[in-house]
């Protein structure tokens, strides 16, 4: 959202500013506070579309894994829940293939990024309470709903589209 026609010249304070804020579209590296009490976008982004920055930032798009474990269907046919830390860790015991569950609940651990970093988890993945969920579970929320568990990292690392992760 452009910005440069706010009138911000009555704020005094900043305090609380960002508290239900969960997602910003850029980095706040771009914006600068101008002399005219104006807080404007002095330069465009160079890390939209990439996952990459110049100026030694490390990363503009963050891949990140779920932190929550996933169920992995074993060769006996029995489902058992696993972490993406796990996965990283017994890379040779599993295949970011496994129908693209593993690639979009660990995309950074697979390498998958650039085609799942920003997806919603399709597997199903287990909340803090021991439930089994999906992503699909807070898509049938009312917003308000939504978005509160979308507040929760954890939710919002694992279900990124619906949570607007990236945005």
């Amino acid at each position: 959202q452009d910005i440069s026609n706010w009138d911000v010249s009555s704020g005094t304070t900043f305090e609380g500013m960002f508290d239900y804020a969960y997602a910003f579209n850029q980095p706040p590296l771009y914006c600068k506070w101008q002399s005219n009490n104006a807080f404007k976008n002095t330069t465009p982004n160079p890390c939209l579309g990439s996952e990459s920055c110049g100026w030694g930032q490390s990363e503009c798009f963050k891949c990140v894994n779920s932190p929550l474990q996933f169920q992995v269907k074993t060769e006996g046919g029995s489902l058992l829940p696993y972490s993406c830390e796990f996965a990283a860790q017994n890379k040779d015991k599993f295949t970011c293939s496994n129908e693209g569950k593993i690639a979009t609940h660990c995309p950074d651990v697979c390498g998958t990024c650039s085609e799942y970093g920003c997806s919603d988890s399709e597997g199903v993945f287990f909340m803090g309470n021991g439930k089994e969920r999906k992503c699909s579970w807070l898509q049938e929320m009312s917003e308000g709903k939504r978005i509160k568990q979308c507040k929760k990292p954890s939710v919002a690392k694992t279900c990124r589209e619906t949570c607007k992760f990236c945005e």
